[in-house]
């Protein structure tokens, strides 16, 4: 059995060995195709949310380090993330402004 899906040609050799349901959704793929869900006007869109979304992590991040400078605290990754309110994987990516931000 052969299909398409996102442009992937997809080629299964022992159709035997498939489970029921299995067969059954690469059937429904085979018949109806498989649509890209994005548009261009959709990526854009998520892409200028994704800049907003980082902007404001940032802010929120150089607020912290700033609150924590004024009050003599640590300025390390935990501090940050709970000063901040960000996820330790959001601080985690400000990783070396935070650093520089702890040797002043």
């Amino acid at each position: 059995m052969t299909f398409e899906v996102f442009g992937i040609t997809v080629t299964i050799s022992k159709k035997e060995s498939m489970p029921d349901e299995v067969e059954k959704a690469l059937e429904t793929l085979k018949k109806y195709g498989v649509e890209k869900v994005s548009s261009k006007k959709q990526l854009e869109a998520q892409k200028r949310a994704r800049n907003e979304n980082s902007r404001k992590a940032r802010e929120k991040i150089e607020n912290a380090v700033n609150l924590l400078r004024m009050q003599n605290k640590a300025i390390n990754m935990n501090s940050v993330t709970v000063a901040s309110g960000c996820s330790i994987n959001t601080v985690r990516k400000y990783r070396e402004f935070i650093q520089k931000q702890s040797e002043i």
